[in-house]
């Protein structure tokens, strides 16, 4: 596909996630029952920004006071979400470059997320703006997971592998299921099922 039949800009998604029975059983072998909930969730937009190679990853702080500060800072602690970006982008790179994908990356974007999933209540936010972007980046780039060769039934694994692996972040595997699937998901954590 060429470059200039990709899109300029595009938005992608993903909602927050509820453990309705089980949580946190998945890291323990467990069964769990998940759904999402629309009234939160995590939006990513890329834009190209006319370069061939440029990434600009936005992580804006901006607030009111003092009381702002301590407010965003109680929401989402000293770090913000860039290492999260980067982190994802990179395993995006990664993906690509191992299916045998390189003429996409001659186009530069500028990357930008809001979130409005409270933090540190266990509604998966983290994993959320991380399945966003992915969704993003395939779609910028006008890929497909087929293109990447990763099945669907993978990449909860490599959303996980992301937060695990890239960042050391201890997570399990309930959140990525349900955001990468929606609906309702009944999932089977025990040794027999993996």
């Amino acid at each position: 596909e060429k470059l200039s039949n990709l899109p300029h800009s595009v938005t992608e998604k993903c909602y927050a996630r509820v453990g309705l029975m089980g949580n946190p059983s998945d890291g323990f072998e467990g069964k769990t029952v998940s759904f999402l909930i629309d009234n939160f969730a995590a939006n990513v937009t890329i834009s190209a920004n006319g370069t061939t190679d440029r990434i600009e990853i936005h992580d804006p702080i901006v607030v009111d006071g003092f009381d702002g500060l301590i407010t965003h800072t109680a929401n989402f602690g000293y770090e913000g979400a860039r290492r999260l970006l980067q982190a994802t982008c990179k395993v995006f790179a990664d993906s690509c470059f191992k299916s045998g994908i390189v003429t996409h990356f001659l186009r530069g974007f500028a990357l930008n997320y809001s979130t409005n999933i409270p933090r540190m209540v266990g509604l998966s936010g983290s994993s959320a703006i991380i399945i966003a972007l992915f969704r993003a980046l395939l779609k910028f780039f006008g890929l497909t997971l087929n293109d990447l060769r990763i099945e669907k039934y993978d990449l909860p694994r490599m959303i996980l592998d992301v937060e695990k692996v890239e960042l050391g972040i201890s997570a399990g595997l309930q959140d990525r299921v349900i955001q990468v699937y929606g609906g309702l998901v009944r999932m089977d954590f025990s040794s027999s099922q993996k």
